[in-house]
């Protein structure tokens, strides 16, 4: 299946997918309003085979290429290396683990609010009822 068959957002979401953005982030990137949508464009068969060919071509990338390519940090990378922050021991000041702690909680939507999808508002309708 041809990549010209995809849209330029559909190409684009691709090319941030495979430079290692989370699904949401790379449909947002892309242009998409709704981010859930990345995780229905990974479904579809056209995207699959578009990232696959792009996996592909990146790994009959010339040296001096990739060289050049890995100036910017892959996803993966950055990933690591804030790990490796929050887990630094007593060489890393308490802060900067905090922060890398809190940058991947974000990343990972571990502080998703709850209470709002779990709590329930009950209105009572008493006003202008009289007691007799």
């Amino acid at each position: 299946m041809s990549h010209e068959t995809l849209s330029e957002k559909e190409k684009e979401f691709c090319r941030a997918y495979a430079k290692g953005m989370a699904v949401t982030e790379a449909a947002k990137a892309a242009g998409y309003a709704n981010g859930s949508y990345g995780k229905q464009l990974l479904q579809k068969e056209k995207i699959r085979t578009f990232l696959a060919e792009m996996e592909k071509k990146a790994s009959g990338v010339p040296s001096e290429q990739k060289k050049e390519e890995g100036k910017i940090a892959p996803g993966d990378e950055i990933l690591a290396f804030l790990t490796e922050t929050m887990r630094g021991g007593e060489e890393t000041d308490i802060k900067t683990r905090m922060r890398a702690a809190e940058l991947l909680g974000r990343r990972n939507g571990a502080f998703a609010k709850e209470e709002a999808e779990n709590s329930r508002v009950i209105i009572i309708d008493d006003i202008g009822r009289e007691e007799g």
